[in-house]
């Protein structure tokens, strides 16, 4: 599950120019455009490819000697290919130095360079925010089994999930799961944090209602601080 919260800053001159951005979008509004991509993982690489087949002029910077090792199986040939072949310009053990209005300089070996860049795409990560789960450890709510089942509208509550849900409380409270797990089927209410009681939603157990409106319920509970 990748996090795209915050932007890892490369705190270089031309970074918040308006034709920068550190999020790929659609590869439709590049075209015929030359696009200087910045990074070397799986978002780069994904970019560059979806750019070249839309028509753009994508080149990638990259300040290691290679791609990145953790590029998906099924892109690594295809990137490496259009690299080998000329179609996708790489530069690698490169760094970018400044951004301007229609280039961007570069640096590779001691010796600086300028390549012409109508748009620019700094894949170079993300930092997670952390305020949900720091939230979580302090907003606690008990709720009712048999109120989450009928928020939800489960069908079939499975022992695999009722297992699930005693191992999230018992690490949440520090009891031992089995207890937890009587607890759950007993139809006793659980402690846990609010923002973690959505497994039932996310493993798709509910049939009929939709999540927002589990989340509009559950909300509600947190809100006031009571069982839902």
């Amino acid at each position: 599950i990748g996090c795209y919260d915050h932007p890892n800053l490369m705190g270089i001159p031309g970074e918040q120019l308006p034709h920068v951005s550190h999020y790929y979008d659609d590869a439709h509004r590049y075209y015929r455009k030359r696009v200087i991509i910045v990074g070397g993982k799986n978002s780069a690489a994904e970019a560059a490819l979806e750019l070249y087949r839309a028509g753009a002029h994508p080149t990638l910077v990259h300040r290691q000697a290679e791609l990145g090792g953790s590029i998906k199986y099924w892109v690594r040939p295809d990137i490496e290919n259009r690299i080998s072949e000329g179609s996708i310009p790489a530069r690698f053990e490169t760094r970018l130095l400044e951004i301007r209005p229609k280039e961007v300089v570069v640096e590779h070996g001691g010796r600086q360079d300028v390549l012409p860049a109508d748009h620019v795409l700094l894949m170079t990560g993300y930092l997670t925010d952390p305020t949900l789960m720091r939230l979580s450890r302090t907003c606690r709510v008990s709720i009712s089994l048999a109120r989450l089942l009928r928020v939800c509208t489960v069908v079939g509550f499975s022992s695999r999930t009722a297992d699930s849900m005693a191992k999230l409380s018992s690490m949440q409270s520090g009891s031992d799961s089995r207890a937890s797990r009587h607890r759950i089927r007993q139809g006793e209410p659980i402690a846990c944090c609010w923002p973690l009681v959505f497994v039932p939603v996310r493993k798709r157990e509910a049939k009929h209602e939709t999540p927002s409106a589990v989340i509009t319920a559950l909300g509600r509970a947190v809100r006031s601080g009571g069982p839902a």
